[in-house]
């Protein structure tokens, strides 16, 4: 499935990783794959790497020694509080 020698279009180790953990969401029912399935995977993780690749390149310019918040844009300060709410949050 890795490799597309399955006769299945190649999806890699990170759209295997994906198809397991969205398989194992849905225990009601054994865990398929198909071709259509496998390149819904790979459209998904191709979603996935561009979403990254977009926050990644969005730190450009970024110092990391912002103490004081007043400094940061208002959209900033609400991203740096959800982003605090969401890592401090317990199940």
């Amino acid at each position: 499935m890795t490799d597309g020698s399955a006769g299945l279009p190649a999806i890699g180790a990170d759209g295997l990783r994906l198809w397991v953990a969205l398989s194992a969401a849905d225990t009601t029912a054994e865990a398929r794959i198909s071709k259509e399935i496998a390149e819904e995977i790979g459209r998904k993780v191709a979603e996935i790497r561009r979403l990254f690749r977009f926050i990644l390149g969005s730190l450009d310019g970024y110092r990391g020694d912002c103490d004081n918040r007043r400094e940061l844009r208002i959209l900033d300060r609400v991203k740096t509080y959800r982003l605090l709410v969401y890592l401090t949050w317990e199940c």
